[in-house]
């Protein structure tokens, strides 16, 4: 939303746009505004004053395109979620409202997440819900945070959380997982090689990529 309109609308052309609006409206005399325009505007104060405002707070890995939720891919198609959802879905009091931190590009254990966490606490920004992390282990370090804040994190996808934490499913109640996981994946594989009885499997994984080294380990 915001990165997009800056990456794309040069900022002067959006000041001068806000400028000139202000310069118009306080052109127009008070006499002049009829009793119907009146009661309008008092109309619209009133419901802006009764918009409820959920902070979808999103830390997703960023510029690493071997990763499946780069935000740099993912990113128009949350835009453009954000803004059908606004408009044709909630009710005219409850309003989303996007806060993006880059995650990083590293998907491994030592994750930026907890850095980005911090930063959106020092803001004063009240996370509603999660959008991301991606990578499982950047899940597990937001995850603590987010159950102490009975908040759910929509993981995008999360897939590895229970593995890598030796925990079972069951002991992450606050998370959702919105695509297929490793195990998924296995189980799909698995099914594959039995319906066309495969005896000799060779597994082949891109060493210098964490995600796809993880994913030939449950594989194995």
């Amino acid at each position: 939303m915001g990165y997009w309109a800056d990456k794309h609308v040069p900022f002067f052309a959006i000041a001068a746009l806000i400028g000139g609006l202000i310069t118009n409206a306080r052109t127009i005399p008070n006499s002049k505004l009829t009793g119907e325009t009146r009661i309008r505007s008092e109309e619209e104060t009133q419901q802006r004053q009764n918009v409820t405002t959920l902070n979808i707070c999103s830390i997703i890995e960023r510029g690493n395109s071997l990763l499946i939720a780069d935000y740099n891919r993912i990113g128009p198609a949350i835009d453009l979620a954000m803004d059908v959802v606004n408009e044709n879905v909630l009710p005219d009091s409850i309003k989303f409202s996007f806060v993006y931190k880059d995650g990083g590009k590293v998907c491994a254990p030592k994750s930026a997440t907890i850095g980005r966490l911090m930063e959106l606490t020092a803001a004063g920004v009240k996370c509603n819900l999660y959008l991301g992390p991606g990578c499982s282990e950047a899940v597990l370090d937001l995850y603590q945070a987010a159950e102490h804040e009975n908040v759910v994190i929509m993981g995008i996808p999360g897939a590895h959380t229970s593995s890598r934490s030796g925990l079972p499913r069951s002991n992450f109640p606050n998370l959702i997982r919105t695509t297929y996981t490793f195990v998924d994946l296995g189980k799909a594989v698995t099914k594959f090689m039995d319906l066309f009885h495969y005896s000799h499997v060779t597994i082949i994984t891109n060493t210098e990529s964490y995600f796809y080294q993880e994913m030939g380990d449950n594989f194995r």
